[in-house]
């Protein structure tokens, strides 16, 4: 992001991630992501929704869409599908997919989390066993 073009462009961390990587840093200790295995699209973005042809119903209105799964990961072994609309981890209900993103890193590998998903207007709710993302 070196171009002129943009300008007034800033990215936040949320303090409790960075004072947790910072502790485990200062102890020598590696930071190791948890990894579903999905790629996901926000509710909103309308673009991505066509792009790839995924459609949900109207009567949802915050989530997380998986627009595609990685062979052989948790979401995979899970049955996760595209279109499906992650909507509560654990409890917490789901508003977008960095909101997603920092509900998921409050976890630690080998956790197993409770996803609450809407498929074809159904929900539906699995175990999944998280596993070390690829460095």
């Amino acid at each position: 992001l070196v171009q002129d073009e943009i300008e007034g462009m800033g990215f936040a961390i949320p303090i409790e991630m960075a004072i947790s990587s910072a502790e485990k840093l200062e102890k020598g200790e590696k930071i190791s992501r948890p990894l579903l295995g999905v790629s996901l699209i926000d509710i909103d973005n309308t673009y991505a929704l066509y792009r790839y042809g995924v459609s949900i119903d109207d009567s949802i209105n915050s989530g997380a869409i998986i627009a595609s799964i990685e062979s052989g990961t948790p979401a995979d072994s899970a049955k996760l599908k595209k279109g499906d609309v992650i909507i509560e981890v654990n409890g917490t209900k789901i508003k977008s997919v960095a909101h997603f993103r920092f509900v998921l890193y409050k976890y630690s590998v080998g956790d197993t989390i409770t996803v609450k998903y809407n498929r074809n207007g159904k929900e539906n709710e699995v175990k999944i066993k998280l596993t070390k993302s690829i460095d």
